[in-house]
């Protein structure tokens, strides 16, 4: 009776133990039919056909078992790529806790350790045991909250291959010790190597899958960061580029009034003394209704490209609309910049016989405000347009 309460419950815990991994360990759901999910079922009862062998049934148990789990990875594959899941690594897992099971048996009870070996029954609590442990482990991560599974990259198994020598090693230790615990007798020594043995197997298994989790996770951690700093820098340079072409016309290539603004700006706050030329071009709405917008556009940057080039790297020309511009001469008094713009207007007029342009300009001796200089320079920028008309009226 005892023995089939203990049939009973291993069956039940083989089942739990099988649906908790297919349901927790990202089971692959997709093409799986029902006749695969059947098979996958009842091979977890695989293991208990070895409790009918009279006198090997603990390697028999342990070679089931191996063979339960090759044959549920063919029909379902949960493995695949994962590390932490090889069928290696769960079968010395299982095979470690049972047999330290057994050693605890042993030393919490009056019996000896060659009598809980050669006991089916005991073997059977001992795998009862394992089985609860087992399944503790598998759930552990689910309700941590960890990602489950370490997997592997193509060409990543290189890096792992003293694992699975491990791993490999550990199987053949696993048989070697059900084999040897057949003549197993009742010295503490034996008992206190049975316990230690296993019980490190487990241990190092478990710290080095922990230690993987960690490294995954660091990883993940550093990858993330690596693309949150690849996506700040195109970010950067997005922003960098967006601030160049506003500060930059479009259409002629000299600074934008948004920089004009700016640099007017910081000049006045840096106290540094400039002057502010107010240029109005002549001819651009007669070459726009002659010759269309697209003559007229070639004229502005004609005549942006000529200003540029009559004036030092450290002055700014910029287009503050239409076909009206301003230059800001450093370090410059409204005399001179008078002096220099005179320069310029008899090379485009009797030179080049292209441009027609009238200009004002102020100082930051007249005042310490963009708006009043630009409306200072404006204002004598009309004066001369109307001495201009009233000469050619004459």
């Amino acid at each position: 009776m005892a023995m089939a309460s203990l049939y009973l419950t291993a069956v039940v815990l083989l089942q739990i133990e099988c649906t908790v991994r297919f349901f927790f360990r990202n089971a692959r759901r997709v093409g799986i039919t029902a006749l695969r999910l059947a098979a996958y079922v009842l091979l977890s009862l695989l293991p208990l056909a070895a409790f009918q062998v009279e006198q090997y049934f603990l390697p028999a148990f342990y070679l089931l078992y191996l063979l339960r789990c090759l044959l549920q990875e063919k029909v379902i594959p949960l493995s695949k790529g994962l590390v932490d899941r090889d069928i290696r690594a769960r079968f010395v897992v299982f095979c470690s806790i049972h047999l330290s099971m057994l050693g605890l048996l042993a030393l919490l009870t009056k019996l000896s350790l060659g009598q809980v070996l050669k006991g089916p029954q005991w073997v059977l609590l001992g795998a009862i045991i394992a089985l609860v442990a087992f399944i503790l482990m598998n759930l552990y991560p689910v309700f941590n909250g960890e990602k489950t599974g370490i997997a592997l990259r193509e060409g990543q198994k290189k890096e792992f291959q003293y694992l699975f020598y491990f791993l490999d090693l550990g199987v053949c230790y696993i048989f070697e010790q059900s084999l040897l615990c057949l003549h197993a007798q009742a010295q503490n020594l034996y008992l206190a190597f049975f316990l230690c043995g296993n019980a490190i197997s487990v241990v190092l298994l478990t710290v080095y899958f922990q230690a993987l989790y960690r490294i995954r996770d660091i990883a993940g951690k550093e990858r993330s960061n690596q693309a949150l700093e690849r996506s700040l820098q195109q970010g950067n340079q997005q922003i960098r580029n967006l601030l160049a072409s506003i500060h930059f016309d479009e259409l002629t290539g000299v600074r934008s009034r948004l920089f004009l603004i700016q640099e007017s700006t910081r000049l006045l706050d840096s106290e540094i003394p400039f002057a502010l030329v107010y240029i109005d071009l002549n001819g651009l709405k007669k070459i726009n209704d002659t010759f269309g917008h697209l003559a007229g556009d070639q004229y502005l940057r004609d005549f942006a490209e000529m200003v540029q080039e009559q004036v030092r790297k450290e002055d700014t020309v910029a287009r503050f609309g239409g076909d009206e511009f301003v230059l800001l001469l450093l370090w410059c008094s409204r005399e001179n910049a008078e002096k220099r713009i005179e320069v310029i207007q008899d090379r485009v007029q009797n030179e080049l016989k292209r441009f027609y342009f009238a200009a004002g300009c102020a100082d930051t001796t007249e005042t310490r405000q963009l708006n009043e200089l630009i409306a200072l320079a404006d204002q004598r920028m009309y004066q001369q347009k109307e001495e201009g008309r009233a000469q050619r009226r004459a």
